[in-house]
């Protein structure tokens, strides 16, 4: 806002009785005002705040901006308050901004120099405080880039650690089982980080970073039962924190219902659903407590501190070995948890078809064969010659199986 003059023209404000330097509104009999003020007069709630100051005339609820008066206001002569220079009044709020004529002070918060635009590069130049300044501002961005890099070093080293360590795990689980098996019929291999198994019905592409972190394992069919002869392969994932947090069992499974469905009481309609189904889910691995993706419910498998209060039984614990785990899922097979069930299908058949559910387990087990299982280690996990022992240099396994280790 100008300031106030003596004299008046016909672009004052009505409220501050100055040239408006700003928008410039007006009433419905063309009375001008400053937007500001005029904002101001009608939200001060005195009376007649809502009518013109010059006429009463009731104030319009959309302000009427009148360009017209800006555009004069505009063109009228002034001058530059600093240099005097000559110009129009819509070019001041310009050149005060670039004026060499304009009061500055110095840059330096603790300098009491005052003087104009112009003179203050030559007082800068010369003043203490600003090339103290300087220097500390230099001296911290050099040690701020310092401490970055040596921040991204860290961290770097960090996700190296991690991996080293993960990886130093999923051996010492693969040696363990080697030296230690479950049993007889029992085989673990290191499967490699580019390994891509999903095509053969496991949840599980490429490893980011390429670290070794998965095991595949051979779990053999329970003697004396149905799931004798069979060679199932069990995916174990081992996770950032392990032992922490149990590793991820996984069996091959596609297809399959996701959640437990109301229970039919009928056989017939069973068999005939389950009929249905196991034509177009022959992939999928059947049991009561596996679920559709794959994943083992069994508690002994699972991380007590996410499901504590929500299911009874011994939970995972870090003392708890591979070998031990590989145990606990092949008893699981033919002893599973009804009342804990993960699919829908061996369920209902488990309950009200059992010689139909036998059957197809032992059809099951006659699908996953040693030489199945075989095909998926040449594919997918590493292979080292014959009697070589220990590790290469770039960290890759060379155990054979059978030989210790």
């Amino acid at each position: 806002m100008a300031a106030r003059r003596a004299e008046t023209t016909p672009f004052d404000c009505g409220v501050c009785l100055s040239v408006p330097d700003e928008q410039v509104h007006q009433c419905r009999n063309g009375h001008l005002f400053c937007a500001g003020c005029l904002h101001t007069h009608r939200s001060s709630g005195q009376q007649n705040s809502n009518k013109c100051p010059q006429c009463r005339v009731a104030l319009p609820d959309e302000p009427i901006r009148c360009l017209l008066a800006e555009q004069s206001i505009a063109a009228q002569p002034n001058a530059c308050p600093h240099c005097n220079a000559a110009m129009t009044r819509g070019e001041i709020a310009g050149h005060v901004e670039r004026c060499p004529r304009r009061p500055v002070t110095c840059s330096a918060a603790a300098c009491t120099w005052h003087g104009t635009a112009a003179e203050r590069e030559a007082h800068e130049q010369a003043c203490a405080h600003v090339v103290c300044d300087r220097m500390l501002k230099e001296r911290d961005e050099h040690w701020q880039a310092k401490i970055t890099t040596l921040q991204e070093s860290i961290a770097q080293m960090q996700k190296e650690h991690d991996k080293r360590r993960l990886e130093e795990h999923c051996l010492s689980a693969y040696r363990d089982c080697a030296r230690h098996p479950p049993g007889p019929d029992f085989r673990v291999e290191i499967v490699k980080p580019g390994a891509d198994m999903r095509d053969d019905g496991f949840n599980s592409g490429p490893v980011a970073n390429g670290i070794m972190c998965r095991l595949l394992c051979q779990v053999p069919g329970p003697q004396g039962t149905d799931w004798a002869g069979g060679c199932f392969p069990l995916l174990v994932e081992l996770p950032g924190d392990y032992p922490i947090r149990p590793p991820e069992f996984r069996f091959p499974a596609r297809e399959g219902p996701s959640l437990l469905q109301r229970p039919l009481t009928n056989s017939a309609k069973v068999l005939a659903l389950a009929t249905a189904q196991h034509q177009c889910n022959v992939n999928g691995f059947m049991h009561n407590n596996v679920y559709p993706s794959g994943n083992i419910c069994l508690t002994t498998l699972m991380d007590g501190r996410r499901c504590q209060g929500e299911l009874g039984g011994r939970f995972w614990h870090p003392s708890f070995t591979i070998a031990e785990a590989l145990l606990s899922v092949q008893l699981l097979l033919n002893d599973p948890n009804n009342d804990d069930p993960a699919q829908w299908l061996p369920f209902q058949l488990y309950k009200l078809a059992r010689k139909e559910h036998d059957r197809r387990v032992r059809e099951q087990a006659a699908r996953y064969t040693a030489a199945a299982f075989e095909d998926l280690v040449e594919r997918h996990c590493i292979r080292a010659p014959f009697g070589v022992e220990g590790w290469t240099a770039d960290g890759q396994h060379r155990i054979v199986r059978g030989q210790g280790g």
